[in-house]
């Protein structure tokens, strides 16, 4: 295959990771605005995403512990923020990382194939629990913070930092320079656009933190051994989506709340 032909496939695949980055950034700032029960529903689809497609991400000798692992911190994170009766709304969420943890950890340690590549599948089904809580996190922002619009800042952060693949293709030691600063531009967008009560300085943090860590989750899921399939566009989004959550929720609480 000719380099030129690869590379047009590598375009084709970015295209669909960032196109389904940008509807789901979408769909999590119309549930925003719906209320918290639509963010948990699209949270939980992402989750359920990943679910489907990580052990194909991460060629796992695992699937079915994986997929458990998935679930099992998803359900335990909507419980935690669904039924928190005071106090700070993620103050159950370390027992939920554990409940995830433990899952991934005895199902590697009883697997029946021998156990080879343990330390591969553990890693990759940690980065999974880990990709959910943080995720979950954006469940809790509709209830805190809903007039500063913490989801919304950080979803146009995200998306306008997708348009921002191409050119980090062009410049590679920039790409996660440039797509923070595209981010920075459009959380001050949208706080103007949906007329939120965050400073614009806080906005502009906060969209561009959102879309760093997605950018950065997006190149690292690419780079896994089946991160460029095309099918698996819809992981590779729903991966950045769910880690730009955990630090959206920090900065609306440090910064806005």
């Amino acid at each position: 295959m000719s380099h030129a032909a690869v590379a047009q496939g590598a375009s084709f695949r970015s295209t669909l990771a960032g196109s389904a980055t940008i509807l789901g950034a979408m769909l999590l700032v119309l549930c925003e605005a719906a209320g918290e029960t639509y963010v948990v529903l699209a949270v939980v689809l992402a989750a359920l995403l990943l679910a489907w497609g990580w052990p194909h991400v991460t060629g796992t000798l695992s699937p079915l512990t994986t997929r458990v692992a998935i679930l099992a911190t998803a359900a335990a994170s909507v419980l935690a923020v669904r039924y928190n009766s005071g106090g700070a709304p993620l103050r159950h969420f370390p027992v939920v990382l554990a409940i995830g943890v433990i899952i991934a950890f005895f199902g590697q340690l009883l697997r029946g194939d021998g156990r080879q590549r343990v330390s591969e599948g553990l890693i990759g089904d940690l980065a999974a629990v880990a990709l959910v809580v943080s995720g979950m996190a954006l469940t809790a922002l509709p209830v805190v913070r809903a007039v500063d619009l913490p989801i919304a800042l950080a979803m146009a952060g995200v998306a306008l930092g997708v348009a921002g693949d191409d050119l980090a293709e062009r410049f590679p030691g920039a790409a996660l320079l440039i797509n923070t600063a595209l981010g920075a531009l459009a959380g001050l967008g949208a706080d103007r656009l949906f007329a939120a009560a965050a400073p614009l300085w806080a906005a502009a943090i906060v969209g561009a933190l959102a879309s760093l860590v997605a950018t950065a989750t997006r190149m690292a899921v690419r780079d896994l051994p089946g991160g460029r399939r095309a099918g698996m566009a819809a992981v590779t989004a729903s991966a950045g989506l769910l880690a730009a959550g955990l630090v959206t929720y920090a900065m609306a609480r440090l910064l806005l709340g």
